[in-house]
């Protein structure tokens, strides 16, 4: 948060777009994104490692998943497998994006590996509606799908 702190001292009037790729999953909760989120001009996109959440989340730390959700409801997940565990904690992340980090605006992108499996998804969030036309033409302009396989 070191960087944000810095960010928020200067101040600045230009827009911003914070790229949060973490390693696995950890690292980013909820709270930093609401930060992020509630600076003016901020918006975020984030690496949501849902392949690696997965596969591991019955092995995971319950305080790291409940600050990555802000919320324990991802333990509603541990009971599904597969495609339907991944959309359950996609649409679980996005949900508290807008009810909790303050987004407007949520959009995601999938990325897939060589054998069709989701390893994660690019997931847009702004507090305006400009910021979502822009973000929409630009995964447009990669792939009408909402998908690209990863390399």
């Amino acid at each position: 948060t070191e960087p944000l702190d810095e960010y928020e001292r200067k101040g600045t009037d230009s827009l911003t777009l914070a790229f949060l790729d973490p390693f696995g999953f950890s690292g980013f909760p909820l709270a930093t994104v609401r930060r992020i989120l509630s600076t003016p001009h901020c918006e975020v996109l984030v690496t949501f490692m849902a392949g690696h959440i997965r596969r591991f989340l019955d092995d995971l730390r319950a305080d790291v998943l409940t600050a990555l959700f802000g919320s324990e409801e991802w333990r509603q997940g541990v009971e599904l497998s597969g495609e339907p565990r991944v959309r359950f904690l996609l649409n679980l992340y996005e949900k508290q994006l807008t009810a909790v980090a303050g987004a407007r605006f949520v959009r995601s992108f999938e990325m897939r590996g060589a054998d069709g499996e989701v390893v994660y998804y690019m997931v847009f969030a702004t507090t305006h509606p400009e910021g979502l036309k822009q973000m929409k033409e630009a995964m447009y302009a990669v792939d009408r799908r909402g998908r690209l396989p990863v390399q």
